[in-house]
Order: C-alpha cells, then structure tokens, then sequence
C-alpha cells in the first residue's frame, strides 16, 4: 500500500516562510494511528493517534494538547450499543438499528445522560426502509 509518511508543501513564491510538513503512521491493515500536526520541520510527535481492536472498529482516539493527551474511548457494547466517554468523562451511548448484517450506520437512539441533571436523548425514528421519518429530543 503506498500511504505518504511525510508531505511537504509550500508556497513557490516563498518556500522558507511557507513549509510545512506533516507526518504519518499506519498499522498493518494501512489505517491511520497517526496524524500529527502541521509543522515547520519533518520530525512532529505531537498530532492525533488512533487505537482500533481486531474487528477494526476505532477503540481509542488520543489528541495532543496542551493539557495533556485527551483521549475519547468507545467500547462496543452487546446489541450493537455503543458508548463513548470523551476526555471530561462524558459518556453518550448510541443504540443502532440492525437487521441481518451488523452495521453502527443507523443509529435510532443516542442518550447524553448528565451528571446531577437530566439527560438529553435523541430518538430517530425510521421506516422499514431504514430511512429517518422524525427525530426526537427529550429529556431523561
């Protein structure tokens, strides 16, 4: 697979005051565990990273930052239920609608639960189709 490790780009007109480089890792599937940020030279640790588990699914992904790294993780829950908790520890969990192949592209429910207030939901409702006929906010 011919994935970039480094790209370079500039302006012609002024290349010392224009370069900027931005560096690249990939795991043994050819997905992304890094992404760093745009930088004046071609050595960059600082950036976005990427975790994924054996089916593929993204477990984890981490950003540099100057609080440190924050990271927002998603466990993949039986029922085809997913849960995010992000770098506050927010968490949301999404339920998805599934028929015969497993698939988290459409998602019926998703609960923002609050701490010490009430959370928020946010229904989908879908035809046989599978396509989105309303969507529902409403307090839990």
């Amino acid at each position: 697979m011919w994935r970039p490790l480094v790209t370079r780009e500039h302006d012609t007109s002024n290349i010392t005051a224009t370069d900027r480089y931005q560096r690249f890792s990939y795991d043994h599937a050819g997905r992304a565990i890094f992404q760093s940020y745009p930088g004046s030279t071609a050595s960059l640790t600082a950036g976005n990273w990427s975790e994924y588990d054996a089916l593929g699914r993204l477990t984890s992904s981490s950003g540099d930052s100057e609080l440190g790294l924050l990271t927002t993780v998603t466990e993949y829950l039986p029922g085809m239920d997913v849960r995010m908790t992000s770098p506050r520890g927010d968490r949301s969990i999404t339920h998805h609608q599934v028929f015969d192949t497993p698939s988290y592209q459409s998602p019926i429910s998703i609960e923002q639960p609050a701490a010490g207030e009430p959370g928020i939901r946010t229904r989908v409702v879908r035809d046989v189709l599978g396509k989105p006929t309303r969507i529902v906010r409403e307090s839990f």
